[in-house]
This record gives C-alpha cells, sequence and structure tokens, in this order.
C-alpha cells in the first residue's frame, strides 16, 4: 500500500501518532498533528444536587501544529462541548500524579 504524498507545506513527516490526512488545500489553522482519541467513562457528582451522579464520557487527544516540535494534550467531554482543557505534557503528567495523591490519602 503506498503511503499518501506530502501536501507542499508540510515540511516534516508525520509523529507516529498521528492519524490525520493531510491535505495540499489545508487551511492553515487546520494543519495539524492529532491522534487517535482515547476515551474514558467517569462518574461525576452535580455538586448542585449531591445527592445525583452521571457517566460522563472524557475523551483525550495528542496534538501538535504542522512545524512545531511542541506536543499537547486536549481533555473534553465526549460532546465536544466546553472549551476543554489543553495541557503540555508535563502538565498532564502533574495533574496525573496530583490526582493519584489526592485520591489515594485516605483511600478506604
Amino acid at each position: 500500500m503506498n503511503k499518501p504524498q506530502r501536501p507542499s507545506w508540510q515540511t516534516d513527516e508525520c509523529p507516529a501518532w498521528c492519524v490525520t490526512e493531510h491535505r495540499e488545500d489545508d487551511l492553515p489553522d487546520d494543519r495539524v498533528h492529532d491522534s487517535v482519541a482515547t476515551s474514558l467513562t467517569v462518574t461525576t457528582r452535580d455538586i448542585s444536587t449531591p445527592s445525583r451522579t452521571a457517566a460522563v464520557e472524557l475523551l483525550l487527544v495528542r496534538f501538535r501544529e504542522v512545524d512545531d516540535d511542541e506536543d499537547w494534550l486536549h481533555l473534553m467531554t465526549g460532546e465536544g462541548s466546553g472549551p476543554g482543557l489543553t495541557l503540555s505534557p508535563e502538565g498532564a503528567r502533574a495533574l496525573g500524579r496530583t490526582l493519584l495523591a489526592v485520591a489515594n490519602t485516605g483511600a478506604k
């Protein structure tokens, strides 16, 4: 199977995790490497009604703008509504460590 030819504006190879099909006519703002979304369903609590919980799907995508060296991680709800949270890999690791530390403090 032949690999599609890179568009003329793309100077570097895609990262191994990129699943985006880049095209010659992509607008500059659309020239982004994206990973497959990782899905996680978590239980949330409605702070306005504390007895009410709901399952919420979270999606995590790794991305990098073309011709940039920095990767970013974007966390959003499955509906894609709202701004989400975009973190550097270092920020994501720090958040993960902090979540684990707080969740494990006094765990039963």
